[in-house]
């Protein structure tokens, strides 16, 4: 079956990596009729990397910079992950809240560098 609409999002069962994770991936810049919500795929701390934190997204914020990447006129060219603000809970270290910024926020997980 399809994944839910974006407004279900809020709703999902809220096990670790559950079937339903969704993600907004950008793939396609022009317009912003070319986003569609994707089932996400399961993340994993990367070895080697600064203290990171796989959490899941409450809220997410998108903004001005978002927008010109999606419609390709961000001034680096580049396509990105969409979402950078999140308030979260970490999946590990008992649930505790998160708040700061994860690149592909926009998604049911995501994973963010543990500050300082």
């Amino acid at each position: 079956p399809p994944p839910p609409a974006v407004g279900a999002a809020s709703r999902l069962a809220l096990g670790p990596f559950d079937a339903k994770a969704l993600s907004l991936p950008n793939g396609r810049a022009g317009s912003l009729h070319f986003l569609e919500c994707r089932r996400q795929r399961k993340l994993r701390v990367r070895a080697g990397c600064e203290p990171e934190q796989i959490m899941r997204v409450h809220a997410a914020a998108l903004n001005f910079r978002d927008v010109l990447n999606v419609l390709g006129k961000d001034p680096s060219g580049q396509l990105r992950p969409i979402g950078g603000e999140f308030a979260g809970t970490a999946l590990s270290a008992r649930g505790a809240a998160l708040y700061g910024l994860a690149v592909g926020a926009c998604a049911t997980y995501a994973r963010a560098a543990l500050g300082r």
